[in-house]
């Protein structure tokens, strides 16, 4: 067939690319019609928006010197909460009896009862 579906009229809405963000919009004119025509201002309780101003663009690559770093070393600083300079490491480090964490072995507890028998004491599994 030679019917033409689905067509829209092409100035419905603008499209994607329409959108300028960075134009600048024309200042209108503010009407104000309870003013006499000899008044330039009006009594109100706050003032009119200041215009935004752009922010200047920034530098560029290229732009920064970069320097050598001559000043005095920086220093070792605790990070802890409280910013204390003390070691958090307590214990002895250089005694040898002291077991190292390989050594530790668990043991699994067995399993218990939560039922009690007539006479009061613990039933077992």
């Amino acid at each position: 067939s030679k019917t033409i579906r689905l067509k829209y009229p092409k100035d419905l809405s603008p499209g994607p690319a329409a959108y300028e963000p960075y134009k600048p919009m024309g200042q209108e004119r503010m009407q104000f019609v309870h003013l006499h025509p000899w008044k330039k201002h009006y009594m109100c309780l706050s003032a009119p928006p200041f215009p935004v101003r752009k922010n200047p663009t920034p530098p560029g690559p290229g732009y920064y010197d970069v320097v050598d770093f001559h000043d005095p070393p920086k220093h070792y600083m605790s990070n802890a909460v409280f910013v204390s300079n003390t070691s958090r490491w307590t214990g002895n480090v250089h005694n040898k009896d002291v077991p190292g964490p390989a050594s530790y072995v668990p043991t699994k507890k067995g399993k218990q009862s939560f039922l009690y028998n007539s006479s009061g004491k613990w039933v077992p599994l």
